[in-house]
């Protein structure tokens, strides 16, 4: 009777785990897992977009240089504004409008 009563309880949590591992191998792949190698590859994949990022960088840095270079008009002269003028002071600000009782 031990047994069998043993086997009732078993029974179940193993068809259960069957069935969850059936259902989880849709989704991720059980089989064959490189856990040793997967270290290196992700090294070399951070390697990778590192040095893109730094080329992408240099590109970006390069094409602002060379905008600082270049006139807004292509053929029109560009003159740099005068610095020096006066700044003009606010206009001063508007005043509270308040309701009249009664409209």
């Amino acid at each position: 009777m031990g047994n069998k009563g043993l086997l009732k309880r078993m029974l179940p949590f193993f068809a259960t785990f069957a069935v969850g591992i059936f259902v989880a191998s849709f989704f991720v792949s059980i089989g064959s897992s490189s856990f040793g190698h997967s270290k290196s590859g992700k090294c070399r994949h951070e390697m990778q977009l590192r040095e893109e990022n730094l080329r992408l960088q240099y590109e970006l840095d390069s094409m602002r240089h060379e905008q600082m270079n270049v006139p807004y008009f292509e053929g029109e002269d560009w003159e740099v504004p005068n610095v020096e003028e006066p700044v003009l002071p606010p206009p001063p600000a508007a005043g509270r409008v308040r309701r009249q009782k009664g409209r």
